[in-house]
């Protein structure tokens, strides 16, 4: 299937019925509107409970915080 559009496979194209997906009892992708909130980077255990607060209290449904490993100092890169 060549792809002539972006995100082809997740288009009305493909695909004519919506997707749903149950997340512990929240549904994403139904008839009501979601909000997942979070940091980009995760830095400590203390940060994620004062962000998971934050976002519990704003009404929204789903603590999301992103993992990456640190990138290694320029100095030390070969590249």
């Amino acid at each position: 299937m060549p792809v002539q559009q972006p995100f082809k496979l997740a288009s009305r194209e493909v695909r004519r019925e919506s997707s749903e997906v149950r997340i512990n009892g929240v549904t994403v992708g139904g008839h009501d509107v979601v909000v997942m909130a979070g940091p980009c980077s995760v830095e400590s255990e203390a940060q994620v409970l004062e962000v998971a607060e934050a976002v519990k209290g704003s009404g929204a449904k789903i603590l999301r915080g992103g993992a990456t490993s640190r990138a290694p100092r320029p100095t030390r890169s070969r590249g």
